[in-house]
């Protein structure tokens, strides 16, 4: 066994956790057995995002050196780990129903993937529900949604855009017709008015029930706004209009939390009333958060996903809006869907545009749940083509884009060799913020969203450029100028994140607040509300928080902001948790301008890092398809 010296030795150096070496020391028991290595790697790949471990990259591989007083050796072969593996009372089969074990291991040879049982049970829940709504098709009336739909999109009989297809109309065409339906697309690409055009056909249709949801609070703020914005562009009776709901709730709270439990009031016993849910944001939702979502949908009730399938991953494990977009295939420079011929011919005669090419004889009823938005309209220029360069690998493009700034340019790029002139950049976009809280001179509502023309994205918490070192460097500045007491952790003006969930405050991890004058005069953290509203707390009742002057590039999803700076870390020892993903993510948060603190070394090995999580979502599907 490790002495304490060890373990602390081990976990210093990132090489352990405490809890995936107990984990494994209670299964296994021996720690010189292969199974003990094979439990503390799953568990440590579980909590590095990946919800399966893949046989197959086990096999031969060399034992993790944890200390120097640990044998040294390799895993076995294949065949041969996988027997010994099943021999072990701690691991069992998917298939076999007989034995309820810790460790769950799913399929065969070198396909064969090993799960923490409780993840397993998820995927498998996820995939069954997920396939069982994309196969089922509403029986509708193709003359009368054909009229909705040239109503509200106002397709003109002849349209065809110069053989370009209008993705967003596909979109609401395919979504009326299915229980699922997926849109995924980038930043400024039409989701929410894809969005507000489907439920105005579809309440064109009938009356429903409709729930919006968003993985955060601050990402069902965000719906909410650009619903009501979207609602009001929308050319259409005022009665209808006024049936499209606008606000939107986080998935905690439309389930219903129960404190000190990951179990939620809402499940397959006791389902929440809705015919539609719309959940934005997908990219967001673990794999746990989304089976038990599902689970709480009544068995007719419609599913429609949104996101941006190329953004950063949930921050537990799983990818499964990257999973479930699967389906978009890359051809000779083409972005293709994939639909059997009868519903790409439907599709044609609903919209008026030619698929041909997006026929594929061997679609999935997943991937005829699909839809891809191609065309952003909100990034065009510069910001578009970083980004685009940045989520293609593509240093040489991103490099040119780069070299090639002026002082017009949307983009700014720093080589930095400490944190100061970030602080500086930072503090003469904040100053006027934390003034205007503290003179009170607008409604907290306002101020609460002026704090989002500006903030600093960082790809870490710790070290020069992260997160935490940021905030205390800007708050010590504030202090020079005299607008922090540096005897009180809080004071007007100060923008606060919440770390940890509190179910009965009604906070979670993410939501972003303003410490603000109420109107009595006394300083309360105010949190902007799906309805516009602010709900004021004292700062002795948050649950755990931090200063948000600063935050990481993870937290930043669902938000948007005017401008954002991006701060890469300045050592190259720092770059392995980097990723395309991870500044695709933080480019695509910005509406009008980003600044890169970045030196090229570290800026490059971001841009040709792809992330990989092992998952075996998509593989499931494929199978529980075939069984049917």
């Amino acid at each position: 066994m490790l002495s304490p010296i060890q373990m602390t030795d081990a976990i210093k150096a990132n090489r352990l956790r405490a809890l995936d070496y107990y984990f494994a020391k209670n299964l296994c028991g021996d720690e010189h057995s292969d199974e003990f290595w094979v439990a503390l790697l799953l568990s440590q790949a579980q909590s590095q995002g990946h919800v399966c471990l893949p046989l197959a990259k086990l096999a031969d591989m060399p034992l993790p050196q944890i200390c120097q007083q640990q044998r040294s050796g390799r895993l076995p072969q294949v065949h041969a780990l996988l027997d010994s593996l099943l021999a072990h009372p701690g691991f069992s089969s998917a298939g076999d129903s007989t034995q309820v074990t810790p460790i769950v291991i799913d399929g065969d040879g070198a396909q064969a993937r090993l799960y923490l049982a409780r993840y397993w049970r998820y995927e498998h829940q996820v995939a069954k529900d997920l396939l069982q709504r994309a196969s089922h098709n509403y029986p509708v009336e193709l003359e009368s949604l054909g009229q909705s739909l040239r109503q509200v999109c106002q397709i003109k009989p002849s349209q065809d855009l110069n053989g370009e297809v209008d993705w967003q109309i596909v979109a609401c065409a395919l979504a009326a017709q299915r229980q699922l339906a997926i849109i995924t697309g980038g930043p400024g690409t039409g989701k929410t008015t894809t969005v507000i055009r489907l439920l105005a056909i579809l309440l064109m249709q009938q009356e429903l029930t409709i729930k919006l949801v968003a993985p955060t609070g601050k990402a069902a703020v965000r719906m909410s706004e650009s619903i009501r914005n979207a609602k009001a562009d929308l050319v259409l009776d005022e009665h209808l209009k006024a049936l499209i709901p606008e606000q939107a709730s986080t998935i905690h709270r439309l389930l219903g939390t129960i404190p000190n439990s990951i179990d939620f009031r809402h499940n397959a016993q006791r389902p929440i009333r809705a015919d539609l849910v719309i959940l934005d944001e997908a990219s967001m939702v673990d794999l746990p958060m989304m089976a038990k979502l599902l689970d709480a949908l009544p068995q007719g009730c419609r599913l429609i996903m949104l996101g941006d399938k190329d953004q950063l991953s949930s921050v537990e494990a799983g990818a499964v809006m990257g999973d479930l977009c699967a389906g978009v295939r890359y051809q000779a420079g083409q972005t293709l869907m994939s639909y059997r011929q009868p519903s790409a011919e439907t599709l044609t005669r609903l919209t008026g545009f030619d698929l041909q090419a997006h026929v594929n004889s061997q679609a999935s009823a997943m991937s005829e749940s699909l839809v891809m938005l191609q065309k952003s309209w909100r990034f065009g220029g510069l910001i578009g083509e970083l980004a685009t360069g940045v989520n293609q690998c593509d240093w040489r493009l991103v490099s040119n884009l780069l070299q090639s700034l002026t002082i017009d340019s949307p983009v700014d790029w720093f080589a930095p060799v400490n944190n100061h002139r970030l602080v500086q950049d930072a503090l003469a976009n904040y100053q006027a913020r934390v003034r205007d809280c503290q003179a009170g001179i607008k409604p907290a509502a306002e101020l609460i969203k002026d704090f989002d023309s500006y903030r600093i994205l960082s790809a870490v918490r710790k070290g020069e450029m992260g997160a935490d070192t940021l905030n205390l460097a800007i708050e010590k500045e504030l202090e020079n100028l005299s607008l922090k007491d540096a005897s009180q952790s809080f004071y007007v003006g100060r923008p606060v994140m919440i770390l940890s969930n509190d179910y009965h405050l009604g906070l979670f991890n993410g939501d972003i607040g303003v410490c603000l004058l109420d109107e009595a005069g006394q300083p309360k953290v105010g949190f902007l509300q799906p309805d516009n509203t602010v709900s004021f707390y004292h700062p002795s009742r948050l649950p755990e928080h931090t200063s948000a002057f600063a935050m990481t590039i993870h937290k930043s999803q669902g938000s948007e902001f005017a401008q954002v700076a991006i701060a890469l870390p300045i050592a190259e020892n720092q770059s392995q948790t980097l990723s395309k993903e991870l500044l695709y993510t933080g480019i695509t948060r910005a509406k009008k301008r980003v600044s890169l603190y970045a030196t090229e070394t570290v800026l490059r090995a971001c841009v040709t890092r792809a992330t990989e999580r092992d998952s075996g979502l998509e593989q499931q599907l494929i199978s529980l398809a075939e069984s049917e």
